[in-house]
């Protein structure tokens, strides 16, 4: 071959190589767009407890009220003086930032008669609660999701030292339903 065909020879490769390379990036672009992996996470419901504690099934309602089944194993049963709800923690991280930051009886925070309930070890009992974010009552609508925790002011019957404990139990996330 002649020197000038070889240098032809050359640029067709390059240009080829840099045309494949530019479609394969088109193509990985095109992808990563069409299934959003770099949109923002949705979130995706979910009920994590502390040891000692159970999630068993949750939902919450478009005006707020989270309904929650919660166990318990702690060794005893459990004398429940209150339950808060709210989307963050307080300053000092040791309660409910909104709602009811003081995780008592007080009906302003229940959607029907708080009776101070008791949870038996290893049995799950229903709660029904309203959420608190900045706004108040957390209400949203159906299909949104709602990131938030859940403390439990509790005694654990026949112990001492565990009066009106506070103690944050549960990180969830739900959907609006």
């Amino acid at each position: 071959m002649k020197r000038g065909n070889l240098r032809l020879q050359s640029a067709v490769d390059y240009l080829v190589s840099l045309g494949f390379g530019i479609l394969v990036l088109s193509i990985s672009l095109f992808i990563i767009f069409s299934i959003s992996v770099n949109a923002p996470a949705q979130a995706s419901p979910n009920c994590a407890s502390v040891p000692g504690f159970s999630c068993g099934f949750y939902s919450l309602s478009s005006n707020g009220v989270l309904t929650i089944n919660l166990a318990q194993a702690l060794g005893g049963n459990l004398k429940i003086n209150g339950i808060a709800c709210s989307s963050q923690f307080n300053s000092s991280g040791n309660g409910p930032s909104y709602g009811n930051s003081g995780v008592t009886a007080n009906s302003l925070y229940y959607p029907a008669t708080f009776n101070t309930p008791v949870v038996y070890t290893d049995t799950y009992d229903t709660f029904n609660v309203y959420c608190f974010n900045s706004g108040g009552i957390a209400a949203g609508p159906i299909g949104n999701y709602y990131t938030g925790y859940l403390w439990l002011n509790y005694t654990i019957e026949g112990t001492p030292g565990f009066s009106n404990r506070i103690e944050q139990v549960v990180s969830l996330t739900a959907k609006y339903a």
